[in-house]
């Protein structure tokens, strides 16, 4: 059976596809090499079961993965003169299939859930170390931009000092790509017995620290991610403030706009006279 006809059925598929199915479906669709490794390994690479990969398979008209392995023939890629083993070819197939799988992982109700939280509260700390600092000084220049009062922690004593000041009525969102970087789970865990609204931004499946979060909100991830050493960890977390800036908007327009016209001013930047609603 061609790829064509593969990646028609996956497709046609994949709004009924469960999430890990779809993580296999992105696999599949924007695999670049001349054959599927085995079940065991891309299994192991996406973080779901042999199981999820025959559901998909089978969901797709193969009897099983196996048959479904043995069915790929790699077609020509859609831009023939960017060549898969070069360094952009690798490199555009690692961002391609990270930003899918983080679409992917992305749950939109917890997403709606968050901005909710986030308008209400009258603190909101966001922290992480290293790459995931970085991404909260992003995310906390953008709710400042309206009017949200954001503050930021990118080391580990002001993580403990900021997390034990937060009351009833604050936000913690804590980012960690690997899910187990010590200074975010103490704050997690310093942050929640005070009783504060705790959230966590995570590529990982089975995040440490799990037991001190409200809620847990899943980025996509590829091999090696957190290390930085071929995508930057950043990208995910970035994708998950743009879903969840858009909600804030959708949710706070007026006042949103409001704030972001006033940021706009103060900077000396003229803003638009009109603003649409999307």
């Amino acid at each position: 059976m061609q790829n064509d006809l593969i990646r028609q059925r996956i497709r046609e598929q994949y709004e009924e596809f469960s999430a890990a199915e779809r993580r296999a479906a992105d696999y599949v669709l924007y695999y670049d090499g001349d054959e599927l490794p085995s079940s065991g390994a891309i299994a192991k690479e996406l973080f779901i079961s042999e199981a999820a990969l025959t559901r998909f398979a089978k969901r797709c008209g193969f009897h099983g993965f196996r048959e479904l392995r043995f069915s790929y023939i790699s077609l020509p890629h859609e831009k023939p003169e960017m060549k898969p083993d070069s360094q952009t070819g690798r490199m555009a197939n690692s961002y391609r299939t990270l930003i899918e799988r983080a679409f992917t992982a992305i749950d939109e109700g917890l997403v709606r859930q968050i901005a909710a939280k986030t308008i209400t509260a009258d603190k909101i700390l966001i922290c992480g170390l290293g790459h995931s600092g970085i991404a909260a000084m992003e995310y906390r220049m953008r709710l400042l931009r309206i009017g949200l009062p954001a503050e930021m922690a990118t080391e580990g004593h002001m993580i403990r000092i900021m997390s034990s000041l937060m009351t009833e009525k604050s936000l913690l969102i804590a980012l960690s790509i690997s899910g187990s970087t010590k200074e975010i789970i103490q704050a997690l865990k310093i942050a929640g017995s005070k009783g504060a609204e705790t959230v966590m931004i995570t590529a990982a499946k089975e995040p440490e620290g799990a037991s001190y979060c409200n809620t847990i909100l899943h980025t996509g991830t590829i091999r090696n991610l957190a290390t930085g050493i071929a995508v930057s960890p950043q990208l995910p977390l970035l994708i998950a403030f743009d879903l969840l800036y858009a909600q804030l908007i959708r949710e706070n327009y007026q006042a949103a706009m409001s704030a972001h016209s006033a940021t706009l001013s103060a900077l000396g930047v003229k803003s638009q006279t009109n603003h649409r609603r999307e």
